[in-house]
Order: C-alpha cells, then structure tokens, then sequence
C-alpha cells in the first residue's frame, strides 16, 4: 500500500484546532426557540474535508472523548460524487459503532454495534478503516466491529464531529491501494487469449487496476469462497457469458445481488443472451483482428464509466 505524506485539512462547518497531526473538535452551539414555551441549544457540529481522494486501502487514527454525551467522531466516503454519502464511526448517541448511509436528507443506519453508554472517556481508540471494493471493515482497539458491503467511489474524505463535548484525532494516516478487477469467464484456450491480450492489458495499462481471475489464486480455502470474497472485494467484475456456463452465470448473479459494478462481455455469435441477463448492458465483440481493437476501446470506456 502507498501511505499519503501530507495531509491538508479545510473546516467547512463549526470550529476546529488543526495543528501538525493533531485535530482538536471545540464544540460550538446555536440558541433556537421552537415556540413561545421551548427554548434550547443545539450542537452545529463540525465537518472538515481533506486533500486526500481515496477509495481503497485503510483509513488509521486515535481518537479521545472528552466526555460521554450525545456525538462522535466519523470518517464520510462518496462525498460530492454520485454515490450516496456513507458515514462510519464512533459516538455515543444510539449504537457506539455505527456505519450509515444518506437517504432522502437523513442518515439511515446500515449497521451498528455496542452500547452509547460503553463509550470509553480521555482514552484513545485506535480506528482503522479497511475498504476493498466494496467490502468495508470496521476495527476498533484491532477488533473488528463492523464488516459491511457497499460501493464507495473516489472522493476526498471527510472527518465529522458533533456533539457537546471536545474530541481530539491525531496519528491520522491513510494509506491507499489500487482498486481490483475479478474477471469471470470459462477456462479454456480460447478465453485465456481474450483474458491475456485484451482484458488485463486493458485494464491494467494506466496502472489504475490489478486484474485478476480465479485461477491466479493459490490458497488452501475452498474456491467458491475465494471467488465471493475477490468479487466483494473488487471495484468491478468483469464477465464473459459467451458460452452457458453454470459456474460463470452463477458469479454473475452473486455480483448483481451484492450490487457490484459488472461489465458483460460477449462474443456476436452467441445468438442470444439467457433471459435473465437480456436486460443488462453487454459489450458485444467480434472474435477476429479487427474485433481486437473495438473490444479494447469499448472496454476502456466501460471502465471508466464503472470506476
């Protein structure tokens, strides 16, 4: 993985101490009356945004509460891109780790774990994020707290605060790695060609991606479970179902219901596609020199459009 130097945080909202690696939350409040007989305050909360894009790799840092109190501290992903924001982090209002997702204005849980009330005080949590494709893992302390599938997309991060009382982050680091491709095709000669010559060299040509397929992999674990963890933890698959082949129609469907990215691949002879996958998009070539060069920029194009 390749650790960012440099970090440059920017406060959008609310008031925070940014000194070295240090980032010091100061809570700030807003007096409103609802009516005549109720008046109170409000924490505003504090967001700042980083120069660091990242989609992939982990997210590290400490994080200390002042007190216990309604707030925390969150890392927010997909922010200012087309994907819905998703938050995750530690606080002490509801779940003590939670992970959630914006929908219609409001942040919808996806997961959280533990008890507000468990919230440790002026002792620092060691966080880290890991995200591989769209597999997202949340560890506190090194224990996992929370383990999760969705589709982040490149953006600068954000770090939020709310709450009543200070929290201070320091030791934040990030370090990136580059994004996966899983290919999904029938082993044969004819489609290690299409997967050597075009796909991976394609995809691989810009250095943005790591291209691999099944048979790239040498572990003792059972390889039904080595292909649904390569495709969790890909940003895209991409599938040739050019012949019927039961094991490639099953890994496609596995893709679409964990709602990962899939780019179709088929050759112009098939005469047509199975019935559950006519509706899907699908990159059809021509199995021939000429059909070499058009498959290759029309998957460039695809690629960039999944990524």
């Amino acid at each position: 993985m390749e650790i960012e130097k440099k970090y440059k945080w920017l406060t959008i909202l609310g008031k925070a101490i940014i000194e070295d690696n240090k980032i010091m939350y100061n809570p700030t409040t807003s007096n409103t009356t609802l009516d005549a007989t109720n008046k109170g305050s409000w924490s505003v909360g504090t967001y700042l945004k980083s120069n660091v894009f990242f989609d992939s790799g982990e997210i590290s840092f400490k994080v200390t509460f002042e007190k216990q109190g309604t707030g925390g501290c969150f890392i927010q992903l997909n922010s200012d891109t087309d994907a819905q924001p998703i938050k995750l982090g530690i606080h002490n209002d509801g779940g003590l780790f939670s992970a959630s997702k914006l929908n219609n204005n409001q942040y919808d849980f996806l997961q959280f774990v533990g008890e507000a009330n468990q919230l440790t005080v002026n002792k620092p949590y060691d966080f880290k994020l890991i995200i591989a494709g769209s597999k997202i893992e949340l560890f506190v302390n090194d224990i996992q707290v929370l383990n999760l599938n969705e589709f982040i997309k490149r953006s600068q991060i954000q770090l939020q605060f709310q709450g009543y009382a200070k929290i201070e982050v320091t030791d934040f680091e990030v370090r990136s790695q580059k994004k996966r491709a899983f290919v999904i095709m029938q082993f044969s000669d004819e489609y290690n060609a299409l997967y050597k010559d075009v796909i991976k060299l394609v995809a691989e040509e810009n250095n943005d991606l790591i291209c691999e397929r099944a048979d790239d992999y040498f572990t003792a674990t059972p390889i039904l479970q080595d292909i649904e963890n390569s495709i969790k933890e890909a940003s895209v698959v991409i599938a040739d179902i050019t012949p019927n082949n039961p094991n490639v129609f099953y890994e496609v469907g596995y893709s679409h219901a964990i709602g990962k990215p899939t780019i179709l691949l088929c050759d112009r002879k098939r005469e047509k596609l199975p019935f559950d996958l006519s509706g899907f998009r699908t990159l059809f070539y021509d199995n021939s020199i000429a059909g070499k060069s058009q498959i290759e920029d029309k998957l460039r194009k695809f690629l960039a459009t999944a990524l």
